[in-house]
């Protein structure tokens, strides 16, 4: 037998050598006329004619790659070459009794999400335990350290617990579909997240649209549940700084604002206070303006969403809404908003809006640009964290780990180049760290969160690159190190750990166990990235960048080399990146592949990667190995250009 699979026709076939005795020579296929599936094969195939005008729009919809996981099993051309199996015995159609559970999940939904990959930021936080709550895929995650017990009281590190890595997962599974957005309250009591509209669930009430789901930050139990409150997907979510409010945003052509009111008490039911269409402009960011603020004091306005070249002001009065424009005014350019802050600075409150420039804008009391921090990072500013924002002392349960900073004293920003940045009152920068060592392919900072605990403060990073990093500054208690608002501000001492890593863009398309090892599995994706991860430990032991989007990966049997298969660039497929000016000294380290080329690395438990390229030539295959080093884990991988040997020094 013989099991071959097909690329663009997405078929897998089991064929069966027959030696024949008939005319028509060992090997030759025969098919019966009356056969019904050969005639539904011989109709569909017939109707395709030379000279049918159509042909070429149904090859494209049969050879295009799905753009999302949904959407492959749409076209189905191996429905003709199917033959049902003879002498089948007894199958029973109950489920198996083996019952499977989620142990854990090596994945941060970061940079891009869905088919249609809207951008999403600033979706990590920490609850009021100092965990990090964060989305993956169509779950949200609770991430702890180990030992810990939920408020039920049962200790879920017996089961849930790696042997080594120290660390914990919890999950809220309400969801059906890719969650788009999330956001924890000014309290960390509560989390809200919304996702896109399921194409598993077509009810009336469903279809096509959105739901929202607001859950305990600390047991991951659902509290109440909006079904189908948005068309297509819930892109943006937000409490207000009393906990009370919660404002959501849709997909819909208007980008219909929701206003969410707790009228249950700790959002046990919740109802719909106001809904308002907002600019028939996406949506990048919301933001509730702090309570101190003295247009808020005075009822002018509450909230802002913004997004592209404008930013709107709303006003929340009963079930009404109402909204004024931002204005940039003649000496700032108007350019896409990402994210936006408060702060009190010497000239009352601002709110501060980071820009795709890489600038930072500041709206006075009437809503117009009136200073700006140019420069502020290297490239755009993809999220910002008010430092001392929760407005509301209290709220909090007992023991909860909840800012207690001067409100408005800093803003923390973190952007494409890979920096958080912290600024004090007068918008000037007080300290700064880079992430890039801690990314393996993208160390854009996309979401950031703040929380002092004692004599310590801590910052949640996540990386469009899918990582989620922990920053932590202490004095020791010696006071060194701590600004005006009791803030560690010297990352000169910082201590970071990584504490996920994640494939980050597309879909995952391989995955292989280790033939030998039962611990191990390797994985490829549309992210360009080789991963071997560790079952006993639930962490990262092996990663590369491959540079190019990958289908397949396999282990040879003796599990020391690993097979990669490359996805070829066509129409719908993973698009060619731009090639950056290589300079002379990165000639000889090409790590582009060929593109539809399948590519050998050997590995060792030692954590030692060597790549030995085979490309189709002209006359065969032909293989190459590339003379370089670099820093894996603790020790330097030397790979030599004979491919004979790897050195690794620890």
């Amino acid at each position: 037998y013989l099991v071959s699979v097909g690329g663009d026709d997405k078929c897998v076939f089991q064929w069966r050598h027959v030696v024949g005795d008939g005319d028509g020579g060992a090997g030759d296929a025969t098919t019966d006329p009356d056969d019904e599936s050969t005639q539904e094969f011989a109709s569909s195939s017939s109707s395709a004619s030379p000279g049918n005008s159509s042909t070429d729009v149904d090859s494209a919809l049969l050879f295009d790659m799905p753009s999302g996981g949904d959407e492959c099993g749409a076209v189905k051309p191996w429905l003709g070459a199917i033959r049902a199996p003879k002498n089948i015995g007894n199958v029973s159609k109950e489920p198996p009794a083996i019952k499977l559970s989620t142990k854990w999940v090596h994945g941060y939904t970061s940079a891009f999400v869905g088919a249609t990959n809207i951008r999403v930021s600033s979706n990590l936080y920490y609850n009021n335990e100092g965990d990090a709550i964060y989305p993956a895929a169509a779950l949200g995650v609770r991430l702890y350290t180990n030992g810990e017990t939920n408020d039920s009281g049962a200790d879920t590190a017996s089961t849930k617990s790696p042997p080594k890595s120290g660390l914990c997962q919890q999950y809220f599974d309400q969801h059906n579909d890719d969650i788009m957005c999330l956001s924890v309250s000014p309290n960390k009591q509560f989390v809200a997240t919304g996702q896109c509209a399921s194409t598993n669930d077509m009810t009336k009430q469903t279809k096509g649209k959105g739901s929202l789901c607001i859950w305990d930050a600390t047991n991951c139990t659902l509290l109440s549940k909006m079904v189908g409150c948005h068309q297509r997907s819930v892109t943006c979510v937000s409490f207000s700084p009393g906990n009370d409010f919660l404002l959501s945003v849709g997909q819909d052509d208007n980008f219909t604002h929701n206003i969410w009111q707790d009228v249950g008490g700790n959002w046990s039911r919740s109802t719909l206070l106001a809904s308002t269409k907002g600019d028939r402009v996406p949506v990048m960011f919301t933001k509730w303006i702090s309570l101190l603020h003295p247009k808020v004091v005075d009822d002018e306005y509450e909230f802002i969403s913004g997004g592209g070249t404008s930013i709107n002001f709303w006003k929340v009065d009963g079930a009404s809404v109402t909204k004024k424009k931002g204005k940039f005014g003649k000496k700032y350019k108007q350019v896409p908003l990402l994210c936006a802050g408060n702060i009190k600075t010497k000239d009352g409150w601002r709110v501060v809006c980071g820009t795709s420039t890489g600038d930072m804008y500041l709206f006075d009391d009437n809503k117009e640009v009136t200073n700006a921090v140019e420069k502020g990072h290297d490239g755009a500013i993809l999220c910002m964290a008010d430092v001392g924002g929760a407005d509301s002392s209290g709220g909090g349960s007992a023991g909860a780990a909840v800012p207690k900073l001067v409100c408005g004293s800093f803003l923390v920003t973190g952007g494409k180049d890979g920096h958080i940045k912290i600024w004090n009152q007068a918008l000037q920068t007080v300290s700064l760290f880079d992430i890039t060592s801690s990314s393996l392919v993208d160390a854009a900072v996309g979401s950031v969160d703040v929380l002092q605990v004692g004599d310590k403060t801590k910052f949640l990073i996540g990386s469009y690159g899918g990582e989620i990093v922990e920053v932590t500054l202490s004095d020791g208690g010696s006071g060194s190190g701590k600004t005006g608002g009791n803030l560690l501000t010297d990352f000169s001492h910082a201590k970071s750990k990584v504490l996920l890593h994640s494939h980050y863009k597309g879909e995952l398309w391989g995955v292989a166990t280790h033939p030998l090892d039962p611990d191990m599995y390797a994985t490829v994706g549309d992210d360009g990235t080789l991963r071997v991860w560790s079952v006993e430990c639930n962490c990262m032991i092996a990663s590369m960048p491959l540079y190019w989007p990958a289908r397949t990966v396999a282990w040879n049997n003796t599990g020391t080399m690993l097979a990669v298969g490359f996805h070829e660039a066509v129409k719908g497929g993973g698009k060619s990146k731009k090639k950056k000016k290589k300079s002379k000294k990165d000639d000889d380290d090409d790590g582009e592949p060929h593109v539809g080329s399948v590519h050998l690395y050997s590995f060792s438990r030692q954590l030692a990667l060597l790549e030995l390229q085979h490309q189709a030539t002209a006359t065969g295959i032909r293989s190459s190995a590339q003379a370089s080093s670099r820093v894996v884990g603790a020790g330097v991988l030397t790979k030599r250009a004979d491919g004979c040997a790897v050195s690794v020094a620890w």
